[in-house]
């Protein structure tokens, strides 16, 4: 009997920490693809690293949770030039991307630097010629985040 009880246990555990989703969608490309099912981890605060991928809420709640990944966190000056992402001044290094991807602004009022607002994050697409991410929308506010993505 206690056997079956710490199963459940751990599995009501595993229910409440883990969420799963289907990607609709190329913008993270070539790390996840259209259709596939992606696994997270609830998230409930607590410091995000550039690099992980997150899914998050957009503005007020209302529309489709997006899954970009963290580039800037923080206080840092996010900008692009020549097609690449510099954190404070310096150059991203972004093995993830496919060879030859270039990041160009997307809007006019973001123009080509940002500072990310205290927290908040920029986020952004691995496909960055089919993503609506942080060049368009602004930073996202770890608010917004509720998961992780597992890979």
């Amino acid at each position: 009997m206690n056997r079956i009880a710490a199963a459940a246990a751990f599995l009501l555990v595993v229910v409440a920490c883990v969420g799963s989703v289907q990607v609709k969608g190329k913008a993270m490309e070539p790390a996840i693809h259209d259709g596939e099912r992606v696994t997270y981890e609830r998230y409930d605060g607590g410091q995000l690293n550039r690099g992980e991928i997150v899914i998050f809420n957009s503005e007020g709640g209302t529309g489709a949770a997006s899954i970009k990944r963290i580039v800037g966190l923080p206080g840092e000056t996010v900008r692009w030039d020549g097609g690449r992402v510099l954190i404070d001044d310096q150059s991203l290094d972004e093995p993830y991307l496919a060879p030859g991807t270039q990041t160009t602004p997307q809007s006019p009022q973001l123009g080509t630097k940002y500072v990310v607002p205290a927290d908040s994050y920029f986020v952004l697409g691995d496909n960055r010629i089919a993503s609506s991410d942080s060049r368009s929308f602004g930073a996202v506010t770890r608010s917004q985040v509720f998961g992780k993505i597992k890979r």
